[in-house]
């Protein structure tokens, strides 16, 4: 054997109390033997990317968790992995553990796995009915979760496994990252032949993940995170592209993963908000499909009242008076000079509204009306005790494939009494809609967006952060690439608008009144809540 291989242990029905326990794993091989120490294919040099390749916040998936009953919060990320629609999660000395990503819910929860080194496991990774693991040291484990079987192969004296990384679509190679000699492993557990690829520099690597014939590390280079991505053509290392990750200062990253849709996830080892999905910066921010008809000026900002934090919809009524709703299910009623009136706690009776369950507002001579999750509106009235519950309409609005669609964005006429809404997505090849509504919610009409001119792209990339209705025609706020569209009524794409990211970096909602634009934005935790922001057209 090129490596020592053992059969560690069987659970047998008279001893399941010893499934899944690892005490019994016993070192391998016969002692003696010398492994093979592999082949040296090429070195990588970690070249540091330029300043403008950058890697930025998209979604904060930590602030958007529902944890299953008995669950702890995630406070000790260790490793991450994909299996679509699962995140599995490794909490060191804590536990295995998956959120699942089927439902907007994204529910969390433990892994009944025992396993007694958790305090020494310092990266795993799930494929199927195997753990695949290791422990800083010169060993690879793989646990059958089925049958308590567990396998090890041991490398060389000067190896010490630190990251670990499989293919989720099969495990014919294991990656892992050996930190005494700083190289690259690629292993075949099959034929056992071991690759590597010593690293020309001196960046501290951090995490590991393989996808697609892809490799990506995450590394650090004084303290800066920097993820590389690399092609796999046959035993070649190809580098395809590097980014530096942005806005999170001096926070120290502990893995990443691939998820479908070609955003990086990333685990911190921050005690909470600490997993984080990363979009590039240039293609979240870029031109977009259509050639812009103007751009927005900043005018005037205005400070928001202390105490708002993670603004997510905003209306003015016409006595000049303001409602802003808040990703923590609450509603800020501030008059004319932005000071507040009157605080509520927005609460449903069908769905417990968590972090960042309502995505806009919009109002009528009746009320409010909250877009929520899961295309839940609540009709809110004021009372002497706040906002109250009216009543709710759950919207099951399709596309054509019937697969129920997002939406962060809703609109009303108060001259014909219709609502507006546009599904919310940024996939290209997802066809969005705009749907017009009576003000029962009863559909009325529904319509493909669509756009006359040339186009660079799909029109189906702009996402729907936003939606106003003003001047007979509905203003739609785009976070991809940071516009504002204007439609007709009849969902086509009339003009274009580009928000500069410095005048607002993650923009949530707007409101259109006598040719001006207001917007608010969303914000970190440890950051300040962005004023509300007033923009001409030019």
């Amino acid at each position: 054997m090129k490596y020592l291989q053992s059969l560690m242990a069987v659970c047998i029905a008279l001893n399941l109390s010893a499934c899944g326990d690892d005490d019994r794993i016993h070192p391998p091989g016969g002692g003696g033997e010398v492994p093979d120490s592999g082949r040296v294919v090429h070195d990588i040099a970690l070249s540091s990317p330029s300043a403008e390749h950058q890697l930025v916040e998209d979604f904060p998936v930590t602030q958007y968790l529902t944890y299953d009953s008995g669950a702890q919060p995630l406070t000790s990320l260790t490793s991450i992995d994909v299996n679509w629609p699962k995140i599995h999660t490794f909490q060191q000395g804590i536990e295995v553990g998956l959120i699942d990503a089927s439902t907007e819910s994204l529910i969390y929860r433990p892994l009944d796995i025992q396993l007694s080194a958790l305090d020494s496991i310092v990266a795993t990774e799930l494929f199927e009915h195997e753990l695949w693991y290791v422990k800083s040291s010169n060993e690879l484990y793989r646990r059958n979760l089925h049958n308590g079987e567990t396998r090890s192969w041991r490398f060389g004296d000067k190896v010490t496994l630190t990251e670990l990384a499989i293919d989720n679509e099969n495990n014919r190679e294991i990656w892992s990252y050996n930190g005494h000699e700083h190289e690259i492993y690629r292993f075949s557990p099959e034929t056992e032949l071991l690759l590597r690829y010593p690293l020309s520099d001196n960046m501290t690597i951090q995490g590991l993940s393989f996808t697609e014939e892809q490799l990506w590390l995450l590394a650090a280079e004084q303290g800066q995170a920097v993820v590389f991505q690399f092609e796999v053509a046959q035993e070649q290392l190809n580098p395809a592209n590097a980014w530096r990750v942005s806005g999170f200062g001096q926070t120290e990253f502990t893995d990443l993963t691939l998820m479908p849709d070609g955003r990086v996830a990333v685990a911190s080892n921050a005690q909470e908000n600490n997993l984080f999905l990363l979009a590039d910066r240039d293609k979240l921010l870029g031109d977009g499909p259509i050639a812009d008809s103007g751009n927005l000026a900043v005018q005037r900002r205005f400070t928001l009242p202390e105490g708002i934090k993670q603004p997510s919809g905003l209306w003015q009524w016409q006595s000049g008076g303001w409602e802003i709703v808040t990703d923590q299910a609450e509603v800020y009623s501030l008059n004319e000079n932005l000071e507040i009136q009157s605080r509520s706690k927005l609460v449903f009776s069908s769905i417990n509204c968590s972090q960042g369950c309502t995505e806009a507002v919009t109002g009528t001579a009746d009320g409010l009306f909250v877009l929520a999750d899961n295309g839940l509106v609540g009709h809110f009235i004021q009372t002497e005790q706040g906002y109250e519950l009216a009543g709710e309409f759950g919207l099951t609005l399709q596309g054509d494939d019937a697969q129920p669609l997002e939406f962060a964005g809703i609109a009303y006429d108060e001259q014909s009494h219709l609502f507006f809404l546009v599904s919310d997505s940024d996939d290209e090849s997802q066809q969005d809609w705009l749907f017009t509504l009576d003000h029962q919610f009863n559909l009325m009409s529904r319509q493909p967006l669509s756009y006359a001119g040339e186009i660079d792209g799909s029109i189906n990339e702009y996402t729907a952060q936003g939606l106003y209705f003003a001047d007979g025609a509905l203003w739609l706020l785009s976070e991809q690439f940071t516009k504002v569209v204007k439609l007709n009524l009849s969902a086509e794409v009339v003009a274009v608008y580009d928000l500069l990211p410095e005048d607002m970096a993650i923009p949530s909602d707007l409101v259109v009144k006598e040719d001006k634009v207001y917007l608010i934005g969303d914000h970190e935790n440890d950051e300040p809540v962005p004023p509300l922001t007033e923009f001409t057209i030019e």
